[in-house]
């Protein structure tokens, strides 16, 4: 299968105007990205993925590439005639967490 590319776009661009969003906004204002594989979103009852985005190169719009963020989301990829039914599926249930889990990190610097 093929690569999916996500893209972060900012509000007042992006993919808005194919969306109903104007003609005033623009298709070609990406900020941020991250390259996914296809293979990997066949699961009908997918969990929780978060993903470190990069920093999109022409645009140039994020100072540093540790800035570029942080997307958790969900992503089935499934044909219409499977006869899948996503709503029954119980990871699409349940609501997306706003941030990922913390953790407890101990550093010792010298």
């Amino acid at each position: 299968m093929d690569d999916i590319f996500l893209y972060l776009c900012p509000d007042k661009g992006g993919l808005g105007g194919m969306f109903g969003g104007g003609k005033d906004k623009k298709i070609d204002d990406a900020v941020c990205y991250a390259k996914l594989k296809a293979k990997d979103f066949m699961d009908p009852n997918p969990q929780l993925q978060w993903i470190e985005m990069t920093a999109e190169p022409i645009e140039d719009k994020v100072k540093s590439p540790e800035l570029a963020g942080v997307v958790g989301f969900r992503l089935s990829i499934v044909r219409a005639d499977s006869g899948i039914d996503l709503k029954s599926q119980s990871n699409w249930k349940k609501p997306l967490r706003r941030r990922p889990d913390s953790k407890k990190i101990r550093c010792y610097l010298f």
